[in-house]
């Protein structure tokens, strides 16, 4: 009787290591599903972090091939307002020229319109000592202020 007592013991502590067992296999396969459940959760988060990232990057890289065309369209407007500038330059430096060749003479009393362009040729010759063709006379101002602008061909 002794042996089929600690029998039923033993039996009895088998069977509760077993539901033991089996309670703490229940509980990490509940604890795996957990972690799987979460993991795939992680993962979808991390899908969608990564799709908003790269939606981020192609709009980055697309501003950034804007600024580069935007860039360049400024260069290349820069360098037309340059040109531009030159030209400008060119331009007031030609008319400079031309007013260099400009003459104001003031009190000359030449009522002859007629012969008026050969007497400041040959008074403008004189001074010079050279031959001066004029090429246009223009009366400026009226009464005692009156001038008059004298074109020299150069």
């Amino acid at each position: 009787m002794e042996a089929d007592r600690m029998l039923k013991e033993i039996l009895t502590r088998m069977e509760e290591q077993e539901r033991e067992r089996k309670k703490n296999k229940e509980e990490i396969m509940k604890e795996m599903q957990e972690l799987r459940e979460e993991y795939r959760k992680k993962e979808m988060l991390w899908d969608q972090q990564k799709a908003k990232m790269e939606n981020r990057i192609k709009r980055l890289e697309e501003k950034d091939e804007e600024s580069k065309v935007n860039g360049r369209e400024k260069q290349e407007s820069g360098a037309l307002q340059e040109k531009m500038k030159e030209v400008e330059r060119s331009l007031e430096l030609a008319e400079r020229r031309r007013r260099k060749n400009n003459i104001i003479l003031k009190g000359a009393s030449l009522v002859n319109k007629g012969k008026r362009k050969n007497e400041i040729e040959k008074l403008l010759g004189e001074i010079a000592k050279r031959k001066v063709e004029v090429e246009e006379i223009k009366e400026i101002g009226h009464g005692e202020y009156q001038k008059i602008l004298v074109k020299i061909n150069s």
